[in-house]
Formats: C-alpha cells, structure tokens, sequence
C-alpha cells in the first residue's frame, strides 16, 4: 500500500503491509516507526478515526513492538556494508530497496546487483550468491585433501 498523507499535528503518514501485518507510522517530528503485529481492521480504522493523535495513543501506543525505522535501516545497512567490506567489494554501493518481509529484512541493491536478506540474529544471506568466497572454498578443500 502507498503512504497515506494524514491531517494530524503530529502524525505525517500512515502506511501498512497487510502480508507482514506491519503498520508504519511518520511522526512529524521524529520520524517512521514500524509497529507490527497490526491487524488490517486496526490499521483501517486508524485511517478513518477522527483525531489521528488521539486514536495513536489509545490503540496503537503501548500495544504492539515497534522500532524506529530509520534506525533499523541504519543498523542493516551496517550489517551489509561491513559483509561488502569483508569481500573486499570496492566499488559503488547504492540500494534501492529495504524492507522487512516475513520477519526478516530484505536489501536490494542495484551496485553491486544483489540481494541480501538480514535475520533479527544479524546473520546475512547473500541471497544471489554473488559474494561467494572462492578463496575460502579454495582454503577448505586444500584442508580436506
């Protein structure tokens, strides 16, 4: 779904993922946080309450897990960048997409052409096998011979 543009003092946008069941939610002030576990009759009345603020802090505030999003993204990028660094990858780095999908967090990069999917444990998999490290299976089979 698109970000929905709200009337609100403090709230900016609404947005959801009915398939994560994850509610975003642009403050004015402070940025995106990201509440999930959200049912979609909860997010949609949200959308048509009256006083955004007020319909905030009595139904989503304090009942459901949040971060803030900005710095989630933050701490992923980090993850790969220190992953891109390892395999020694010297060139452009620019990404296109991050998102989080079935409790997971998704990278897509255009430079270098790659997807990386990051776990909550920090564990990153190098989803088009691009940064395979041909040295270290080179390493591992002179080990085993």
């Amino acid at each position: 779904m698109a970000k929905i543009k709200v009337d609100s003092s403090n709230i900016r946008t609404l947005d959801y993922d009915s398939k994560s069941r994850r509610l975003i939610v642009g403050f004015k002030p402070s940025g995106e946080y990201s509440y999930f576990g959200v049912p979609e009759k909860v997010f949609k009345a949200f959308v048509e309450s009256e006083s955004k603020g007020s319909f905030f802090h009595k139904v989503i505030r304090n009942n459901y897990k949040y971060e803030k999003t900005v710095d989630k993204a933050k701490e992923i990028m980090d993850i790969v960048n220190k992953f891109l660094d390892e395999a020694n990858y010297k060139g452009q780095r620019r990404v296109t997409e991050i998102k989080r999908v079935d409790g997971k967090w998704e990278v897509v990069m255009l430079k270098p052409h790659a997807m990386f999917i990051i776990t909550d444990e920090g564990k990153i998999i190098d989803t088009y096998g691009v940064f395979r490290k041909e040295e270290k299976k080179h390493e591992d089979r002179n080990v085993k011979s």
